[in-house]
């Protein structure tokens, strides 16, 4: 019995892709073929510590250059024109996503526990996409919790006076 010519085109073609996938797979799991590891390892640390360096630099002197001209261009804490900066600062907190988050997944954890078939198989697509929201807005949360303890920078008006260097760490 004869294969026509577009089945067996078709079964080469797919022959040829597993075997190229296969192929491509053994290549990310092997060690490196190169003699030049332990070279290539300390180029690598010298130019993520060159990095790290010219971060560094370029966020001082961006304190510097930029930080102190934009305070002193700030409206003092309070201030009566700043009212719609307040409303909008208090609607995007943090607490009030993850609370209205969490009440929702009380609820569908609640009505899906009732209810059967589809019904029940939709709430329950519903309560996983509800806590892939929760993680995707707590997660970054903690992260930048963490961040702003450890690095402990005051906000501009704390002390007083408009200071850019304003540091408190783990505080």
């Amino acid at each position: 019995m004869a294969v026509p010519a577009v089945l067996a085109e078709q079964r080469n073609y797919f022959s040829r892709f597993l075997n190229l996938a296969w192929l491509s797979l053994t290549q990310l799991v092997r060690a490196p073929s190169h003699s030049r590891r332990a070279e290539a390892a300390r180029r690598s640390a010298r130019h993520i510590l060159q990095l790290a360096a010219i971060i560094g630099i370029a966020i001082i002197v961006l304190m510097y250059a930029l930080d102190a001209w934009e305070i002193s261009q700030m409206p003092l804490r309070g201030s009566p024109g700043l009212w719609w900066a307040r409303i909008l600062t208090d609607f995007g907190k943090d607490e009030y996503v993850l609370v209205t988050l969490a009440v929702l997944l009380i609820a569908v954890a609640i009505f899906s526990a009732a209810t059967r078939g589809i019904q029940r198989s939709l709430l329950l697509g519903l309560g996983t996409r509800l806590q892939f929201m929760f993680f995707a807005v707590a997660v970054p949360v903690l992260v930048g919790e963490a961040i702003k303890w450890s690095v402990g920078r005051g906000r501009t008006f704390v002390g007083g006076d408009a200071n850019v260097f304003n540091f408190s760490h783990f505080a």
